[in-house]
């Protein structure tokens, strides 16, 4: 390791090393702690993952053209080194097309049908938690497609999303999650996201709710569907 211009250093990685990188040395050397098969799992609770299904790109690296047999692999592999969690994007079109009936187009996502994505969610949900893993769904509290905000153009929405002052971001949630849980079952964990990157308003109108109470809004939700939930919110 060679010290660079202000605080940053060089680690360089000779391609010999294949996966076990000068960096990964490192992070072992200054007592991070990694382990592989074979060795003593780590007297954590959770272990696990996250995988994103919300890009498009090449099938190896891209969960959102996976089928079942790259589910399948990459549940295995989840399996084999003693992880039991993963982070877990679950397909809402055909919820809110349930939630919504009135709403035109939800029916067509950009790789699978809406059913399609649905049927193959709930295979890939039955074989990890045969395998002991357990799923943290990932949910947008404010985000709706357009389909279903054309159906309320009197609510103030910015950037595609319900600003969290009105009563019916609470409703319109509740609605869906609760048809969620009903299609996929639950392992009781969740992940909140509302107003990070996804580019949701910070001005007016929804300025008039902060973001802490926007999150508090979606928790509470949540709790009233599901009173055993565990819930953690992205920052």
């Amino acid at each position: 390791m060679s010290r660079g211009r202000g605080h940053g250093s060089l680690l360089p990685a000779p391609i010999r090393k294949g996966r076990e990188t000068v960096y990964t040395l490192f992070l072992e050397k200054i007592g991070f702690g990694f382990f592989r098969d074979g060795e003593t799992r780590p007297a954590f609770r959770w272990r696990g993952d996250m995988i994103w299904d919300n890009y498009l790109g090449p099938r190896r690296y891209c969960a959102a053209v996976w089928g079942e047999a790259e589910w399948e692999r990459g549940l295995l592999c989840l399996a084999r080194k003693g992880l039991n969690f993963l982070e877990f994007y679950p397909p809402l079109e055909a919820i809110w097309a349930r939630a919504f009936p009135a709403a035109r187009g939800l029916a067509d996502g950009p790789v699978w049908k809406a059913p399609n994505k649905l049927a193959l969610a709930k295979k890939v949900l039955q074989r990890g938690r045969s395998l002991g893993i357990h799923f943290m769904y990932v949910l947008s509290y404010g985000f709706f497609p357009r389909a279903v905000r054309d159906l309320y153009p009197e609510l103030q929405w910015r950037n595609g999303f319900l600003c969290a002052h009105q009563p019916e971001l609470a409703e319109m949630s509740g609605r869906a999650w609760e048809l969620l849980l009903d299609e996929l079952g639950t392992d009781h964990l969740y992940a909140i996201r509302h107003r990070g990157e996804e580019g949701q308003s910070y001005s007016d109108p929804c300025s008039s709710v902060t973001k802490a109470q926007g999150f508090n809004q979606a928790i509470s939700v949540m709790k009233s569907l599901d009173p055993e939930a565990t819930l953690t919110v992205w920052t």
